[in-house]
């Protein structure tokens, strides 16, 4: 009860944290005459966060960067009452938000290429706590570098982010894998996160393996000038492409998809092997 008058102000707040659904507010007022006049209001407290799960893509899906343009990813949430957004994070960072059901999105498919490098440690300029309860900007480890051995005896690195984020590289490849993760906001502001999944994406293995067998055949040609000085004189013209990629298949700057070497590589090949079976016969 309140015997004050208030006008165009707050009259009184009401504690709905134990409610969820749907209620009917009444205001009665006793004027001085006597009479009394009532006020009712509909309104509905919602406490309970959405529901929300990851459809797709399944925990540990491989993704390939020269077959897979993009990741759909798609969610379902729902709500008591009512939902606003889903949003979409990749190892932490946000990527898309969705407002209408199917809450989906593409995420299109990048590769760093960065190869670990073993004892690294990257570090970036983050908020710290300070003991005093104060916040800083300092410099915090985001990224570290650990070596395993593999039972073939090889080694392998996996470079470890702080989001989820890892790079492993080996003899067999190099792989990205990556943390998908999903925010359900209904109309309340409550949220609810869904479980994250792990994918990887991978280079498709011929074309490492092609890129491979010509660093190789590179080398050998690099080795032997008289390779080159054959090739260059039987075919000018067709040469010149293929001496410059094999010189740059010695920087280990190339890509197979990118140049076309696939079909020039076995015409190099053969000329340094014809070149090396002579080279043993004499």
């Amino acid at each position: 009860e309140h015997f004050n008058q208030v006008g165009n102000g707050v009259l009184e707040y009401w504690d709905t944290a134990p409610f969820n659904g749907l209620y009917t507010l009444r205001l009665v007022v006793t004027r001085g005459d006597g009479s009394v006049r009532t006020a009712t209001t509909q309104v509905t407290a919602d406490n309970v966060a959405p529901q929300v799960e990851l459809l797709h893509p399944p925990d540990g899906k491989v993704y390939v960067m020269e077959d897979d343009e993009w990741i759909s990813i798609t969610a379902d949430a729902t709500d008591d009452w009512s939902m606003d957004r889903v949003e979409f994070f990749l190892d932490g960072e946000p990527i898309g938000t969705s407002t209408v059901a199917p809450y989906s999105i593409r995420w299109t498919i990048v590769m760093s290429d960065t190869k670990p490098v073993q004892g690294r440690t990257i570090t970036a300029m983050r908020p710290i706590t300070m003991p005093d309860g104060t916040v800083q900007m300092g410099e915090a480890v985001v990224a570290t570098t650990e070596q395993e051995t593999l039972p073939d005896g090889s080694l392998r690195l996996i470079e470890k982010w702080e989001s989820g984020r890892t790079i492993i590289y080996d003899s067999h490849g190099y792989t990205e894998t990556h943390v998908i993760q999903i925010k359900a906001y209904d109309s309340a502001g409550n949220v609810t996160e869904s479980t994250p999944v792990t994918v990887l994406v991978m280079h498709k293995p011929e074309e490492r393996e092609a890129g491979a067998r010509l660093q190789s055949v590179g080398a050998l040609a690099d080795a032997c000038p008289l390779c080159l000085a054959t090739l260059d004189r039987l075919d000018r013209r067709r040469s010149k492409g293929l001496l410059t990629e094999a010189k740059g298949a010695r920087s280990g700057d190339l890509h197979p998809s990118r140049t076309g070497q696939g079909k020039r590589l076995p015409r190099l090949s053969s000329l340094v092997t014809r070149c090396l079976l002579q080279d043993r016969t004499t």
